[in-house]
């Protein structure tokens, strides 16, 4: 999960929680990665140019897997018949709308920050953040 490093301290201490998030692709959740290059995606530099993501321990319950977006829900169960704890997005080349597989979790306490795992970008690199 990769966060702005303004949130970096509230992350490690408190975790994430659904209720606080501002919404996304497919509504209010906590979004996960599978991929660290898209977790870096949502990284911001602090002022030495590090970058934080933290790896989570996520416990998915009951969960739905979506093809298709749902941006106003709050449960899994709001685009899909049921109710369910959490979802897996289905890539674009399985039919779904993410390039990479991500993991969304709608209730709260379901994930835990297991490391953080703090980092800088090479001068040169040519990630979407530095080719500019």
């Amino acid at each position: 999960h990769g966060t702005s490093h303004q949130y970096v301290h509230t992350v490690q201490t408190m975790g994430l929680d659904p209720r606080y998030c501002n919404g996304g692709l497919f509504g209010y959740a906590n979004y996960y990665a599978l991929n660290f290059s898209k977790s870096d995606c949502y990284t911001t530099p602090d002022s030495n140019g590090n970058r934080t993501v933290f790896l989570f321990q996520v416990n998915i319950g009951h969960f739905s897997t979506m093809s298709s977006d749902c941006k106003t829900s709050r449960h899994a169960g709001a685009c899909n018949e049921g109710f369910f704890d959490s979802a897996i997005a289905t890539t674009r080349k399985n039919g779904g709308c993410v390039d990479y597989p991500e993991v969304v979790v709608y209730e709260p306490g379901m994930s835990m920050p297991r490391y953080k795992i703090v980092y800088t970008h090479k001068k040169g690199c040519l990630c979407t953040h530095c080719d500019k």
